[in-house]
């Protein structure tokens, strides 16, 4: 039995009130119109302000934000906000004051394991800030002193990766270190107050000087973008099971990071539909040859993508 539905959710379709807006956006957060929303937000007037619920549009509409504003337009946030990922589990929350941070912000990777934790004053930073991988290890610490943020970082495994200074305009200052994971210096770069490199130095894995041509560069698929997207239009495959009755396409939305070795992990649904293409997206992915690793600072470096899966439904 082939399962017919169509982009409209009718879980959501109420009367509309004279304090009650709702809206449709696509994956992008663009407002659409209802037959090709993949996120739904319900905006009500309380006395506490103007409540906001937005959903994710896919088989269970779950809740992908909770929060209060104080306009209509949700322009500025006031009160305590989360956030969730497709899977229920809490993404961040934390509280605003009239559109800027405040107080202990946290977030959490879809696995439950803590993301972030940062304390901010009027929206900046203050303090000590920590965060980690999403296998527990710890990823930077950062701290702020009279608008200059020191931090260090770390790979996954522990060993660390660099360690320097930013001015308040979040830019590099002074001397900064990078390293290969195994520990090793790959570069000694000096910035000015205004984040002007002023030199650096460059070492091969045996710590013996070398050649400070940039050869900075993303991570790339083989051949490059267009051979990415030859790759997923041979892949990818409608479920015969399904027949979307008022659209020709569905699309789903991945993260997923492409390691120093150009291999892919860390494969995640950010914007969900029926559970058959979210499987099917994940999985393509996931089997994707090896990368062309990104590059920084001499060193290959991990590389985080987004990217958009479309199904198209050919007619019969």
């Amino acid at each position: 039995m082939r399962l017919i539905f169509g982009l409209f959710f009718t879980l959501f379709v109420t009367t509309i009130q004279s304090q009650t807006i709702q809206k449709f956006y696509d994956y992008n957060w663009i407002e659409t119109l209802p037959a090709n929303a993949r996120f739904y937000a319900e905006i009500k007037k309380t006395d506490s302000g103007w409540h906001r619920s937005d959903y994710f549009l896919h088989e269970q509409n779950t809740i992908q934000m909770d929060g209060t504003y104080t306009d209509s337009s949700c322009k500025v946030a006031n009160g305590v906000f989360y956030f969730f990922h497709p899977n229920k589990i809490i993404k961040y929350t934390g509280r605003y004051v009239n559109g800027k941070k405040q107080g202990l912000w946290l977030s959490y990777h879809n696995n439950r394991l803590m993301r972030d934790s940062t304390y901010y004053e009027s929206g900046k930073q203050v303090g000590i800030s920590l965060s980690w991988h999403p296998n527990g290890f710890l990823s930077d610490s950062n701290n702020v002193t009279n608008g200059i943020r020191t931090e260090l970082s770390w790979f996954d495994d522990g060993y660390i990766s660099s360690a320097g200074r930013y001015n308040s305009e979040n830019k590099e200052i002074g001397k900064w270190q990078y390293f290969y994971r195994s520990g090793k210096l790959s570069s000694l770069e000096t910035y000015d107050e205004n984040g002007i490199i002023l030199d650096k130095k460059y070492f091969d894995v045996n710590g013996n000087s070398m050649d400070t041509t940039n050869h900075d560069r993303v991570a790339e698929f083989p051949g490059g973008l267009k051979a990415w997207q030859k790759y997923l239009e041979n892949k990818l495959y409608f479920p015969s099971q399904y027949k979307i009755s008022n659209s020709d396409k569905a699309v789903v939305v991945i993260e997923f990071a492409v390691n120093e070795d150009g291999s892919i992990e860390n494969v995640n649904v950010t914007t969900p539909f029926y559970e058959a293409f979210n499987s099917i997206a994940v999985d393509v992915i996931k089997k994707s040859p090896k990368w062309k690793p990104a590059f920084l600072h001499n060193r290959n470096v991990k590389y985080y993508h987004r990217q958009s899966v479309a199904f198209t439904q050919i007619e019969e």
